[in-house]
């Protein structure tokens, strides 16, 4: 059964569509910000003006590489902000949607009558959790052979940190990006245990998990809430900041700060599939 459901999930629509978000996003990230400054300081070493410091020209060509493009556009870039928002989005619509439609079209009630709620759910989560995965291995892929591709390799580092430690980062940010979008994807799943309306449900990822928080990040800092506080209850803006967290200074306390969010989050994600689970057992069918 979780083959069967994750082989239907990844051979879909959905998947393209995801995939085309990240990729375009991506994509005009790379050739309007990172590729446009690479042009520019190519333009300052061929030209050599007399006001230039053609060693650090030279340094700042060095380190343009993909790793350089794929962080750079992680780290607040425009593009980025509008890719996550549409991923929630589709997130909502493609997959944490689905028990809830099973349900209302009865294709649920055929299944849990023959296995029992707690059985079909779980399976129905672990291939969603599984497509997850393997829709962000594929985007990432693709953008980082788009991003080395206009890049190039240059030691393939990035600034002072190693291949090695650039290819963990990137590790972890898959690792951060499957596990909070699984997460949100079982809260939202899970809420059809009082929520009866589909578009609510469809919903909840973009407005509760990237809206609201954008919306309301700059006024909760104004009146005083403390931004470690802010961002350990949104894991939208650890999508958005984790390679200058993970290499900062203070990267130390950042990933602990993470490690805190993500228990946090796994916690309320136990607690809404618990609950779920509880009150469907009764009154699915």
């Amino acid at each position: 059964m979780i083959k069967k459901e994750f082989k239907r999930l990844a051979v879909s629509w959905a998947t393209l569509i995801f995939i085309l978000i990240q990729t375009v996003a991506a994509l005009i990230n790379y050739c309007t910000e990172s590729l446009a400054w690479k042009q520019t300081l190519l333009g300052m070493l061929a030209e050599a003006p007399a006001d230039v410091d053609l060693a650090r020209v030279t340094q700042f060509l060095s380190e343009m590489n993909g790793y350089e493009f794929f962080f750079s556009y992680y780290d607040y870039s425009d593009a980025v902000y509008f890719a996550v928002i549409l991923s929630f989005a589709w997130l909502g619509i493609f997959v944490s949607s689905r028990a809830f439609r099973r349900r209302a079209d009865g294709y649920g009630n055929y299944i849990v009558s023959r296995c029992g709620f707690s059985s079909y759910y779980r399976f129905e989560l672990l291939a969603q959790t599984l497509y997850i995965a393997f829709a962000w291995a594929v985007a990432f892929a693709i953008q980082l052979i788009l991003a080395f591709s206009l890049g190039g390799i240059s030691g393939a580092g990035y600034y002072d940190l190693s291949p090695v430690k650039c290819a963990g980062i990137t590790i972890g940010m898959y690792v951060v990006f499957v596990f909070y979008f699984s997460c949100v994807n079982i809260i939202a799943s899970s809420l059809m245990f009082f929520i009866r309306n589909g578009i609510v449900i469809r919903a909840v990822p973009v407005v509760v998990f990237s809206l609201v928080p954008l919306i309301c990040g700059d006024f909760l800092l104004k009146i005083g809430v403390p931004e470690n506080a802010f961002v350990f209850f949104s894991p939208y803006n650890y999508l958005l900041t984790l390679p200058n967290a993970i290499s900062s200074s203070d990267a130390k306390e950042s990933v602990i700060l993470l490690l805190c969010s993500m228990v946090f989050a796994l916690i309320v994600t136990l607690v809404f599939w618990w609950a779920n689970s509880a009150q469907m057992k009764k009154n699915y069918v």
